[in-house]
């Protein structure tokens, strides 16, 4: 009943000019995010329109209900060589035939001209975030783990903790950027992986095994 009552929401969209700051005020919110991609359209096809409207039917797709993006990175060029064959003579021989704002020059034989050209196409990248709305019981808002805390860490799976709500299980035992990488016995893969077991939490004491500034060491975590 969940997943349908998602689905048929109408889905917030966030454009925000400092990306950062607005997805760290969305987990303080309660919201947490479920994917993150770097989205690229080539603005000579689509408009702002299609692009916002593909970025929704991304987040219906794996039942988002709210997407944040920012367009940090615009402007980058595309280009396309091509080579023509059979491009309609200019009225009299070696007369200029502009395509793509490239001029062939090449007169054949049956009367057409051979040579190339090169469509040159802006991008747009957005930074986009597609977040769900996540009552932790625990109290922990986590983002999946980048390349470079991949590599800094030695580490393939996990969570960093990217804000702890004050007065909840969690405050005051997990600190920001902690790493979680089991709850229980179950490892935590990422954020997916981590919702799961967090809300199925009954009262009682859980253990979280956690890696803090290289150091791993277990947390108990006292559920109400």
């Amino acid at each position: 009943m969940q997943d349908k009552y998602t689905y048929r929401k109408k889905i917030r969209i966030i454009k925000s000019d400092d990306f950062d700051k607005s997805f760290k005020e969305l987990l303080e919110e309660g919201y947490i995010s479920i994917k993150s991609e770097v989205f690229k359209e080539n603005t000579g096809n689509y408009d702002y329109k299609k692009v916002v409207e593909r970025m929704n039917d991304n987040a219906k797709k794996i039942r988002a209900e709210l997407i944040l993006f920012s367009s940090e990175n615009q402007g980058s060029s595309i280009s396309q060589s091509k080579t023509v064959h059979a491009i309609p003579r200019m009225a009299g021989p070696n007369k200029s035939n502009n395509v793509f704002n490239n001029s062939l020059n090449q007169d054949n034989m049956d009367g057409t001209y051979m040579g190339t050209f090169t469509r040159t196409s802006s991008t747009t990248k957005y930074n986009v975030n597609y977040l769900i709305f996540f009552n932790s019981r625990m109290g922990i808002y986590p983002v999946n783990l980048s390349d470079i805390d991949k590599s800094n860490n030695g580490l393939q799976t996990g969570v960093k903790a990217m804000f702890i709500k004050k007065n909840t299980p969690a405050d005051g035992q997990i600190q920001e950027n902690d790493i979680i990488i089991k709850i229980g016995n179950e490892d935590i893969m990422n954020v997916n992986s981590f919702v799961e077991p967090s809300n199925s939490l009954k009262s009682g004491f859980i253990t979280l095994q956690i890696l803090r500034k290289g150091q791993k060491m277990n947390k108990i975590i006292a559920i109400n």
